[in-house]
């Protein structure tokens, strides 16, 4: 997944929920975007076991997102 591309239409993306779960440094979060109909089409979140920097790093950016 190193050289994985992702292309969005986000115009098209209505609604984004953050949600956590567990995991073995903490609670880790993922980012639901959802089209106009309540349809999720794209999920946004760590894959395999990461290292806590890189842990850390990914909540820092979750925690920065604006309140809706």
């Amino acid at each position: 997944m190193a050289n994985a591309s992702l292309e969005l239409d986000l115009p098209a993306v209505h609604s984004c929920h953050l949600v956590r779960s567990p995991a073995a440094h903490g609670p880790t979060s993922s980012l639901e975007l959802d089209d106009e109909n309540g349809h999720c089409v794209a999920v946004l979140t760590q894959f395999g076991i990461v290292g806590e920097p890189v842990h850390s790093a990914w909540e820092h950016l979750a925690a920065s997102l604006p309140d809706a």
